[in-house]
């Protein structure tokens, strides 16, 4: 079992939460341990079915870097935020939703909610396999925000990708950010 979650600010959070997610990578469960930057995931294996437990402390592991994406909560706003880089790979994506996931939880929990933003202009059209993994991340994300949830393309082509996983009644995808914060703060007034 591969380290999926090793980059980023600390998490932290009031109480223990659990959240499934990410079956292709095997793992089941992630809880956030009290106010510290643990994070500790349930991860069952394939092979054995036995439960391995792994603590992870946010940091920067091999091949996963922050050259692929930032996550950030701006608490004022009520405003989550991604910016993705470069090209990813089936184990970026999938370091990418465990993160995004545990995260926008945490934000959930202690703020209430928030709106999201996907600044993905300086990434590439990425490959069947990557979007498969962002579309089972989707839904899954939906389920912590009726806010809406703006991402920015590069390209009409990156923007087509990109509706193709970032589906429901709050999501639009646009080829500019200004249009997409007078999207989100015109739907964020009006709640």
């Amino acid at each position: 079992m591969r380290n999926i979650l090793r980059r980023g600010a600390p998490a932290t959070v009031d109480r223990s939460i659990s959240v499934r997610f990410c079956p292709s990578a095997n793992v089941s469960l992630l809880r956030l341990v009290g106010d510290g930057p643990v994070l500790k995931a349930r991860s069952v294996g394939k092979a054995d079915r036995t439960v391995i437990d792994r603590v992870f402390v946010p940091g920067t592991g091999p091949g996963m870097s922050r050259e692929h994406y930032e996550i950030a909560f701006d608490e004022q706003a009520s405003l989550f935020s991604i910016t993705a880089r470069g090209f990813w790979t089936v184990p970026v994506a999938t370091k990418f939703t465990a993160e995004a996931l545990a995260r926008a939880t945490a934000a959930r929990l202690r703020h209430g909610p928030f709106r999201a933003i996907a600044d993905l202009r300086e990434s590439s059209v990425h490959s069947g396999a990557v979007v498969d993994i962002l579309a089972l991340f989707v839904p899954k994300a939906m389920k912590l925000t009726s806010a809406p949830v703006a991402a920015v393309a590069s390209s009409n082509l990156a923007k087509l990708q990109t509706e193709r996983y970032l589906r429901g009644p709050n999501c639009r995808t646009f080829l500019s950010m200004d249009e997409a914060r007078a999207w989100m703060d015109r739907l964020w007034e009006q709640r």
